[in-house]
């Protein structure tokens, strides 16, 4: 990977780290992983060349 792709992947697991943590205010942590795991396999899609697996 790229060290361009590494900081999208930074900069998006950050994103989506607040995001869920907004979402699921109030819930577990199952929601937030959830919540989590939806973010990164939307970006995933619309990031063209990163995989969800390229945010382990």
């Amino acid at each position: 990977m790229s060290k361009r792709q590494q900081a999208v992947v930074r900069h998006i697991k950050a994103e989506c780290k607040a995001k869920a943590a907004q979402q699921a205010k109030g819930y577990g942590s199952v929601e937030r992983w959830r919540a989590y795991s939806d973010c990164i396999n939307d970006a995933s899609k619309t990031n063209a060349g990163l995989d969800f697996a390229d945010f382990d």
